[in-house]
């Protein structure tokens, strides 16, 4: 009860402290419960998938700082970023169609340089951080190839998404 008061009354600061926290670190869990808390609070679909992505952004940095001191990132930070950006997708799915190809071709700009991001990272990390850095990418370039073939076809996007095929490399139509 005692810490669930001082995250009430005194939250602001300590959720402010746990925004540098990196996977590991005490406060971690903080920054996580906020961002996720943040995302639920947002009604406005574009600002929601707006969110997302600056907190798939956020993942990609923690795997960077992580690296960049040796270690390896926990699989918890590639697992958010796929849950950041699979929630992202699915969000678009609502979206009418002229603001879908804004959104597409603004996720398909972010996936691009994500991709880039985990290229340079695999050339500076350990042996150990090779793996999960591979999974991360592959993970990254199914993502943007959904986004790709979306701008194409807003339909099968949304069947795509909607029925949790965004991994599937050989995808049925909506039609058959």
């Amino acid at each position: 009860i005692i810490v669930i008061a001082g995250l009430l009354f005194g939250g602001g600061a300590t959720v402010n402290a746990a925004q540098d926290d990196l996977p590991g670190q005490p406060l971690y869990g903080i920054k996580t419960a906020s961002e996720d808390v943040s995302v639920q609070l947002e009604n406005n679909p574009e600002a929601k998938i707006v969110r997302l992505m600056e907190l798939a952004q956020i993942r990609i940095q923690e795997m960077t700082q992580l690296i960049e001191k040796g270690e390896t990132p926990p699989d918890q930070v590639r697992d958010r970023l796929e849950q950041h950006l699979r929630e992202a997708l699915q969000t678009c799915t609502n979206l009418d169609d002229a603001t879908l190809d804004r959104t597409l071709l603004q996720l398909r700009d972010q996936l691009r340089q994500q991709d880039r991001d985990m290229d340079q990272l695999q050339l500076h990390s350990n042996p150990d951080a090779q793996l999960l850095l591979e999974r991360t990418r592959t993970m990254l370039q199914l993502r943007l190839q959904v986004v790709e073939d979306g701008l194409l076809n807003h339909e099968q996007f949304r069947y795509t998404i909607r029925n949790g095929q965004e991994d599937d490399q050989t995808l049925p139509t909506p039609n058959g």
